[in-house]
């Protein structure tokens, strides 16, 4: 598996509905995500 780090001009610290992306939930067991206002994001 590959994960990418990268850096968005523009982009904000708080939720940003053009870059950010909620949580699907689709995984009973196992689901990795962070929190920002109160919404699981799995891109953030």
């Amino acid at each position: 598996m590959l994960a990418y780090l990268v850096y968005v001009t523009g982009a904000a610290n708080n939720y940003d509905g053009k870059y950010d992306g909620e949580t699907f939930e689709g995984n009973e067991f196992v689901d990795f995500y962070s929190i920002n206002k109160d919404k699981k994001l799995v891109i953030q």
